[in-house]
């Protein structure tokens, strides 16, 4: 009894009744960013005294007019952030938003994120809720330039079948990378690509492809090396 009781107030302690949102600023739309190869993330969260600042990214329609809400259990908050406009543009952009929530005390929580998406089902699009943990620190879906020229362990097997981490193809007869793939394993201990990169004869990127709109229907979408360095912006 003692024990659940100290439970107890270690969980009151970190989140009181009394949390709110007192703050919500949106940013324009990121006209220079491509949306396909985005996904929502969390930039930072800070705490000072008993308030709480999220800086986090989101992708959403072009029009959005946002209505912030949270709730939590136990370690986890799940925000959701609700469309109220009228107003429904023929585009996406991808927006920071800047919260300050009062009555929580430290940041060692799982932050969610909960959204209503759409999905494909039976030939028809239905409305579906999601939630997704915001916990990315890339902004896109596309490999860092650390990740295309530092990754070592190369051809490597998962269970002695299933390709896993990177792999490199050659120029026929030549030590020269044609291509460099990367794969992850999923919980289910499924393979899922998620990037390559090509390149030339003379040892040159050509062009870097990744997965994109995953939720819905995964596609394979690359840029060539120039509109890759403008996007990274590196």
């Amino acid at each position: 009894m003692k024990f659940s009781i100290t439970i107890l107030l270690i969980l009151f302690g970190k989140f009181s009744f009394s949390q709110e949102i007192i703050e919500l600023k949106k940013s324009r739309c990121a006209f220079d960013t491509d949306v396909d190869f985005v996904q929502n993330r969390l930039i930072s969260k800070r705490v000072s005294i008993d308030t709480l600042t999220l800086i986090i990214e989101l992708l959403q329609n072009c029009d959005v007019s946002p209505d912030a809400f949270i709730s939590y259990i136990q370690d986890t908050i799940v925000l959701e952030i609700r469309n109220e406009s009228n107003l429904f543009a023929a585009c996406n952009c991808y927006f920071r938003y800047d919260l300050k929530i009062t009555g929580v005390k430290d940041t060692n929580f799982i932050l969610i994120h909960k959204f209503t998406d759409t999905e494909y089902v039976e030939k028809q699009f239905n409305w579906v809720s999601i939630e997704r943990i915001l916990n990315y620190k890339n902004k896109y879906y596309l490999p860092t330039l650390n990740e295309i020229n530092n990754v070592a362990i190369i051809n490597e097997y998962y269970l002695d079948s299933v390709k896993v981490g990177l792999w490199i193809k050659y120029f026929e007869d030549t030590e020269i990378i044609k291509e460099k793939q990367f794969y992850t394993i999923s919980e289910e201990g499924e393979q899922r690509f998620k990037w390559a990169v090509l390149y030339n004869e003379s040892a040159n990127i050509t062009r870097v492809c990744s997965i994109v709109n995953s939720d819905v229907v995964p596609a394979v979408k690359c840029l060539n090396w120039g509109e890759y360095l403008i996007l990274m912006k590196q």
